[in-house]
């Protein structure tokens, strides 16, 4: 089945730019003070992404993961201002070593505000290193609910443009939603699935997800962006999802790797439903600039 996306307006524009000095400014290094960046970095076989929001909602920082090594170090001292080393909000989506083994540096070399982590059994909160990190360093740890809204500030929360909301938060969205056929034995399973709104902009941040929490997600709709579940893994592939999504653009965060990621079902299937797919390990770190109403992609490698 592939769905219409005819009645799909949104203007989007692509742009290829070569890694050069220039590509601090264009790309969002510099100032973008009236757009949201977000920035899938090429940090190999993981995630890490960073939403930078504009002056408008205070600059305010998020970062999801950290991927598998201290690259994110290098890569995001460029986005993050040397004298002003914040990062509001640390996104933690799961505890394998491919989306936290870089984010020791960053609790090290950086302030971190909150931490939000998703809700897991006793025995995997209790035996982490990151948490036990996280709890060391005072960094305030949140373990949002079932399909709970963070509003970024604006000083006026009750006129946000912007919000993120935790469409499966682990343990409590199991319970909440009584998905009971899920093998709890697997971290995946936990994975936080996050959704962004900006305006009328959105992306959906899937971390790990496989097909079985896919399946769970209640009152979805169309998006702008995906980041791909799993690396494009064939285990992450519930086509239902994408049909209810509609997604225009596929981000695959993905490197040199042995478990054949991105699996071919699913590069044909994003290509059998048109959808532009962009891959970290093809095009370098791939960012969205977006006033909420339009999105740009550039992207910092030559296909």
């Amino acid at each position: 089945m592939v769905k219409s996306k005819a009645f799909r307006y949104k203007k989007v524009a692509f742009y290829t730019l070569i890694l050069l000095s220039t590509y601090i400014f264009t790309v969002g290094y510099g100032v973008n003070n009236n757009k949201v960046l977000i920035r899938f970095y090429d940090v190999g076989q993981g995630d890490s992404i960073l939403i930078k929001f504009p002056k408008e909602l205070n600059e305010y920082k998020i970062l999801i993961d950290g991927g598998p090594s201290n690259i994110l170090s290098t890569k995001i001292s460029k986005d993050v201002s040397f004298n002003n080393k914040i990062i509001n909000s640390v996104v933690i989506t799961h505890l394998h070593d491919d989306h936290i083994a870089g984010l020791y540096d960053i609790l090290h070399n950086y302030s971190i505000e909150s931490a939000f982590i998703p809700s897991l059994p006793i025995n995997e909160y209790k035996s982490s290193p990151l948490i036990k990190s996280l709890l060391g360093n005072n960094i305030t740890t949140i373990t949002p609910f079932h399909n709970q809204i963070m509003t970024i500030s604006n000083n006026n929360a009750m006129d946000s443009p912007a919000t993120l909301r935790f469409i499966w938060s682990g343990l409590d969205s199991i319970n909440a939603t009584g998905c009971a056929n899920l093998d709890t034995s697997n971290p995946n399973v936990y994975s936080l699935v996050i959704l962004l709104t900006y305006k009328d902009f959105s992306a959906l941040f899937a971390s790990d997800a496989e097909a079985g929490v896919l399946e769970c997600l209640e009152n979805l709709s169309d998006i702008d962006i995906l980041k791909v579940p799993h690396q494009g893994s064939r285990d992450a592939l519930f086509k239902n999802f994408y049909y209810s999504t509609l997604p225009e653009i596929a981000i695959l965060s993905v490197g040199k790797n042995t478990y054949g990621h991105p699996h071919k079902e699913v590069l044909d299937f994003l290509k059998l439903n048109s959808i532009n797919t962009f891959r970290t390990d093809i095009y370098g770190d791939i960012s969205i600039l977006t006033d909420g109403i339009t999105y740009t992609t550039f992207y910092s490698k030559i296909k």
